[in-house]
């Protein structure tokens, strides 16, 4: 019964795909995923594969159009069951919010990812993420530890990190109107 459901559920959400580019063509962001949320909670897709799968499709043709794409992409990882869509979501959800600079999702995201898929942690991608967050932080010390790993940007980098590590703060020069 389940393989019917989730066949039938596919059916509908292909039938429906169809529309998204050109919805996205024409601007129509915010009623394409009005009109994704409406079909995801019907009955006959809701808590399928099929649902998860839409949202995946609309992340990925935001994110092609470097648009942002997060909330599409944590429907999809917030729906579905599968490892790899699971892998594919977390992927695109830090991707989107390092293209958007959102250091505070992003730092999210790749715990998630840190979490859940642990053999997507050290890949360059994500070495080049976690390397933007650790010098973002100020953590020059894992900042320094991840360049490497981190691709050509993080290692012309790393010099200025180590000459800054050796630096201590200054105390602020005092105000002169309160002397």
């Amino acid at each position: 019964e389940q393989a019917t459901r989730e066949a039938v559920a596919q059916a509908r959400v292909d039938a429906f795909a169809g529309e998204l580019t050109a919805l996205l063509g024409a601007e129509e962001v915010a009623g394409a995923e009005r009109r994704i949320a409406d079909l995801v909670a019907s009955p006959e897709i809701r808590s399928t594969e099929a649902a998860a799968g839409l949202w995946l499709r609309w992340a990925g043709l935001l994110a092609a159009q470097e648009r942002p794409s997060a909330p599409a992409w944590a429907h999809a990882y917030a729906r579905t069951r599968d490892a790899e869509v699971r892998r594919e979501a977390l992927l695109g959800l830090a991707r989107s919010f390092h293209g958007q600079h959102d250091s505070t999702g992003l730092a999210h995201a790749l715990a998630l990812i840190s979490a859940e898929a642990p053999e997507l942690a050290d890949t360059p991608e994500v070495q080049a993420m976690r390397f933007k967050i650790a010098a973002h932080h100020r953590d020059l010390a894992e900042a320094q530890r991840l360049a490497a790993g981190a691709g050509p940007e993080a290692l012309a980098v790393a010099p200025v990190l180590a000459a800054l590590s050796h630096g201590r703060p200054h105390p602020a020069p005092a105000d002169p109107a309160a002397a």
